[in-house]
């Protein structure tokens, strides 16, 4: 037979690889490719390959066994022989690895152009046929209360590298949404009203805090009438003389508006 558990050693430090292959030949020739051209999956292997060579590394078999056996003894074999080469250490699962950001960026460059990855545009026709497949299968429900506090709590202290932060500000810089999507979220939010705990936490941020003029002046301008270029045009009109009622009457504001303008008493940092 050429079905089992077999292992790769490094001959110059000892450390190792386990691994089940339904052919011993093929599984090496395997190894031996993705090593040679540096795209092995375990990257401490790679480093190791690269900096020995393959000279240093001698590939053997552990143990025969039928295929329905691989996954149980390759288990054993990671649990007793605690490899270091193996990145996963649950036999036949990815569970417990997790991806370098690097790792995810040359996946994502990989897959462009790839018809059924993103990247591509689907033709319409084509975009029609996996909505109808995927219809039914969890598409639009609607999640239930212990559905969504899972997921919730799952997500809780879930922190975000400051590489993938930048990289999602690159990819939405720039981004504009429809006006049908600004709609959309519109009526979700309409009538919603925020829990009184966040209402409080968002008080307590704001206590003490000091706006910039800028800001000032931007939320004063977007709760008045005037924009920048109004007010230095009633500010000179008065000072070469113009009455402040006659340019109350053409704004269609009152008189003393007009004159807190004038004195500064508003939009005092429009100089």
């Amino acid at each position: 037979m050429n079905t089992g558990i077999y292992q790769i050693t490094n001959l110059q430090n000892g450390k190792c690889y386990v691994g089940s292959a339904v052919s011993f030949t093929k599984r090496w020739k395997e190894h031996v490719r993705q090593l040679s051209n540096g795209e092995h999956h375990s990257t401490v292997m790679q480093r190791a390959w690269n900096k020995y060579g393959e000279a240093a590394f001698q590939f053997k078999k552990l143990l025969v066994c039928a295929k329905a056996d691989l996954i149980w003894y390759e288990q054993r074999a990671i649990d007793v022989l605690k490899p270091a080469y193996n990145i996963c250490k649950v036999a036949g699962s990815v569970l417990g690895y997790r991806h370098t950001y690097e790792a995810k960026t040359a996946a994502a460059e990989r897959a462009r152009g790839n018809t059924h990855r993103r990247g591509r545009t689907e033709p319409k026709e084509v975009c029609e046929r996996i909505s109808a497949g995927r219809k039914g299968k969890g598409v639009g429900r609607v999640l239930s209360a212990e559905t969504k506090a899972k997921i919730a709590a799952a997500h809780r202290g879930r922190t975000i590298s400051e590489e993938r932060k930048q990289h999602l500000r690159e990819l939405n810089t720039g981004k504009k949404q429809s006006a049908e999507t600004i709609e959309k979220r519109m009526q979700k939010l309409r009538g919603r009203k925020r829990p009184q705990e966040a209402i409080e936490k968002t008080r307590a941020a704001l206590i003490g805090r000091k706006h910039t003029d800028e800001f000032k002046l931007a939320s004063s301008m977007s709760r008045g009438q005037f924009s920048r270029e109004q007010i230095l045009d009633i500010r000179s009109r008065v000072a070469n003389g113009e009455r402040q009622s006659h340019l109350a009457e053409e704004f269609g504001v009152s008189q003393t508006l007009i004159s807190q303008i004038v004195s500064f008493k508003r939009y005092k940092m429009v100089v």
